[in-house]
């Protein structure tokens, strides 16, 4: 079955709303809050840092609504540029699995696209991801937050904020994936669309 694809296009007077904290990030990739020294995983207590990728270029993101049905949503290097100038310099608010659970004394250290023309490389645990990924680097001072990173609870980001949704004239092949099973879905689309 074709499914549907909207181009997500920021709105400019929209503001990025949140950063969630999340066990099932949309694009499937999960942040970096640790280092593999010596075969032994450790989370570094002392610096307290994650690093991930927010938004992928041109990633097909399957989402499910009432009123369109089933459906992907993509975002182009362009659109991918405004988010980043929308946050960057902003305080940004963290919260947990997209709710009003909010997380103080997480802040945004950095915020970039990678572009190989101007040699800004993709961090190299994220080297198999494309040219104009959106990363992020964050501080976690919040003892809770830190804590469910180290437990696992959560375990990547998800962007949350205002964009218009323009339907594109492709469309793409959807996978049969068990209705209430995300993360499998996931895993199998981007097994599919190889991301």
């Amino acid at each position: 079955m074709a499914l549907p694809i909207y181009k997500m296009i920021v709105d400019e007077n929209g503001e990025i709303q949140a950063i969630a904290l999340t066990d099932a990030p949309a694009i499937g990739v999960n942040f970096i809050a640790f280092k593999d020294q010596k075969k032994k995983i450790y989370f570094n207590d002392d610096k307290r840092i994650i690093v991930s990728p927010l938004l992928i270029p041109n990633q097909l993101i399957y989402r499910y609504d009432n009123e369109i049905g089933e459906y992907y949503v993509t975002i182009d290097t362009e659109q991918i540029k405004l988010v980043a100038q929308k946050i960057i310099g902003k305080q940004i608010v963290f919260n947990f699995e997209h709710t009003t659970k909010t997380f103080d004394n997480v802040f945004l250290e950095s915020v970039f696209v990678s572009d190989k023309d101007a040699g800004i490389e993709n961090p190299h645990y994220f080297s198999d991801l494309p040219n104009n990924t959106l990363f992020i680097v964050a501080k976690v001072l919040n003892d809770e937050a830190w804590q469910m990173i180290k437990n696992k609870e959560v375990v990547g980001i998800s962007i949350e904020g205002l964009f218009k949704l323009v339907q594109d004239d492709s469309t793409a092949e959807a996978t049969p994936i068990a209705a209430n099973s995300d993360i499998e879905r996931l895993n199998n689309l981007l097994k599919l669309f190889e991301l």
